[in-house]
C-alpha cells in the first residue's frame, strides 16, 4: 500500500492495478506528509481522517534491492478494524505505514501506543 498526497477529488483515473481506499481513519497519531505522526496532547482529539491509501498486490519496489543502496525508512504495520472495538471480528488487514525518518519513533513506539486503522470512528 502507498499514501497518495492528493485530494480524492484530484484522482480522476483509477489505479493500473488495485484500488483507492479513502474514508479511513487513523487512531493513536495521524499522517502528516505521508508519514506518521504524533498527537499532541493539546489536541484531545485520538481519531484523524486518513489520506488517500492505494491498495494492491503490486509487489513492493525495491524488497530485493541491497540496502547499501538507498537508507530505508522503517514502517510500522498498523492493523486496519472495521469498528474501534479492537477484537478479532472487526480485524480486516494490515497497512503499511511509513515512520519517520531520522527520530526515534519506530515501530515499538507506534505499537506502544496503540495506532490502528479504523473504518468507522464511532
Amino acid at each position: 500500500n502507498r499514501i497518495i498526497r492528493t485530494d480524492r477529488e484530484a484522482l480522476k483515473e483509477p489505479p493500473r492495478e488495485g484500488v483507492y481506499v479513502y474514508g479511513l481513519y487513523i487512531e493513536g497519531a495521524k499522517i502528516r506528509s505521508g508519514v506518521l505522526d504524533e498527537l499532541k496532547a493539546s489536541e484531545k482529539v485520538l481519531t484523524h481522517p486518513m489520506p488517500v491509501v492505494h491498495i494492491s498486490a503490486e509487489a513492493e519496489v525495491g524488497v530485493h534491492a541491497s540496502s547499501s543502496k538507498h537508507e530505508r525508512r522503517p514502517a510500522f504495520y498498523a492493523p486496519v478494524y472495521k469498528k474501534p472495538r479492537r477484537t478479532d471480528r472487526n480485524y480486516i488487514c494490515t497497512l503499511k505505514l511509513d515512520c519517520p525518518s531520522g527520530d526515534k519513533t519506530g515501530p515499538d513506539v507506534w505499537a506502544l501506543r496503540g495506532v490502528a486503522v479504523l473504518c468507522d470512528s464511532k
